[in-house]
């Protein structure tokens, strides 16, 4: 059995709910996060050399990039150069990220900064990590800088023999893309599937998981839209879209919608609900509390005050269940 999620904590709390049934994590299960899994199964199999090299975190990227800002002579963004360390967190490592999440290539994102065939809104919805205060020419620029970055990162990984997650994953996705011997074997160890918060799976984990899956899946995934908290990291709606088209058809298959509450007030959840009505990019519910908790509390008018506010910033809702 394979048991994903996306978070360290998320997995370490897993391990801890084995003995409520009344048995340990065994060997023949793998509670694990989707970075993590993906490093395991690359270097297990090492089909190159990158089983070998030093495995970055997102720290060490970040201190290559201020120790190397001043060989970026190719930067032609005003923003990225007035600030080194916000264009490396906000920008450079994000897009990075972006680049392999969605398993594209520097020559597919090269078609999109020409001023002719995208606005710069457009660019700006599917790269939001782009500065928020570009105009379209410096948003053009940007993206241009960008790619030579990639270009320049992965040429400087080499030359250090290290690599990072992004490289795992796309390096995951390739050997199992590939290498069918491979996937035959990583396949017949992980005959189950689970996968908690799939809402924040990517375009590429999800793609590796279907691989792995195969045409005769036992898997399931539990995951809620309106929860998409990792959208920068490229999660997003699609993933449980597809999963639903892909398996649908089969005999097995079941959609479950979790729509009891027990965590909020019936005022906290009316608005909530009127809120997240406007997304069209979900699957429709409406969430309920079964047993009412007493109203008025500081935390509900903590939280009823907090989505007001933050919904009144778009347009106005209302706040009585049904608009009733």
């Amino acid at each position: 059995m394979l048991l994903l999620t996306f978070t360290e904590k998320a997995t370490s709390e897993i391990r801890q709910k084995f003995p409520c049934f009344n048995r340990a994590p065994a060997d023949d299960i793998t509670i694990s996060t989707f970075h993590s899994f993906c490093n395991a199964l690359v270097r297990e199999h090492a089909i190159d050399n990158n089983a070998e090299k030093l495995l970055w975190q997102e720290e060490d990227i970040t201190y290559f990039f201020i120790n190397h800002f001043d060989q970026l002579t190719f930067i032609q963004s005003r923003i990225f150069r007035a600030n080194p360390y916000g264009a490396i967190t906000g920008s450079f490592i994000p897009f990075i990220d972006r680049i392999r999440d969605e398993l594209l290539a520097p020559a597919d994102i090269k078609k999109l900064y020409d001023p002719a065939m995208l606005s710069s809104v457009v660019i700006k919805d599917i790269f939001p990590n782009l500065h928020p205060d570009a105009n379209q020419e410096d948003v053009l620029v940007q993206l241009a800088d960008l790619v030579q970055l990639f270009d320049f990162f992965q040429d400087k990984k080499n030359e250090l023999d290290v690599v990072d997650y992004g490289d795992m994953i796309l390096g995951c996705w390739t050997m199992l893309n590939t290498h069918p011997h491979i996937l035959h074997i990583v396949r017949d160890k992980y005959q189950h599937i689970f996968i908690d918060e799939y809402q924040d799976n990517n375009y590429a984990l999800n793609k590796i998981i279907n691989l792995i899956a195969g045409d005769a899946p036992s898997i399931t995934v539990v995951g809620d839209e309106d929860q998409c908290i990792y959208s920068f990291r490229g999660a997003n709606y699609y993933n449980i879209k597809d999963f639903e088209e892909r398996y649908r058809a089969l005999p097995s298959f079941a959609a479950v919608k979790l729509m009891e509450n027990y965590r909020s007030s019936s005022e906290i959840l009316n608005l909530a609900n009127a809120s997240i009505t406007r997304n069209t990019n979900r699957n429709e519910k409406t969430l309920y509390r079964p047993r009412e908790l007493p109203k008025n509390g500081p935390k509900t008018r903590l939280v009823s005050y907090r989505i007001k506010r933050y919904d009144h910033r778009g347009a106005f809702i209302d706040p009585r269940p049904c608009g009733k």
